[in-house]
């Protein structure tokens, strides 16, 4: 019961995001929330760098997106606006990317 009211509420949220969740070691959190472990996860320890070599994104996009993730004036409305501007192929270029370096998307495990 427990695990159907936790998917119930995934899809709930997921349909009122503004980009997708990123999940590891059974938390999640949606990309540009500004969750600090969001932030460890992706910053400290330069996985979003590496994520974002990964993709099919043009670089100035890549930069842009790195700055609003993990710089000191870190912005998750810059990451919304960013995610919302690319085309559908770039988007699942990033999610992809995401996978290949251990992260679920759009799953808590």
């Amino acid at each position: 019961m427990k695990r159907i009211l936790l998917s119930m509420v995934l899809l709930i949220s997921a349909g009122c995001s503004s980009t997708f969740l990123v999940g590891k070691d059974g938390h999640g959190y949606f990309l540009g929330s500004g969750a600090e472990p969001l932030y460890a996860w992706l910053c400290s320890t330069g996985d979003a760098a590496k994520v974002l070599a990964a993709t099919n994104l043009p670089e100035a996009t890549r930069s842009s997106l790195y700055s609003a993730l993990c710089s000191s004036s870190r912005s998750g409305d810059a990451v919304t606006g960013i995610y919302h501007s690319l085309p559908n192929d770039q988007r699942s270029s990033l999610q992809r990317a995401f996978t290949r370096h251990g992260y679920d998307i759009n799953v808590v495990r």
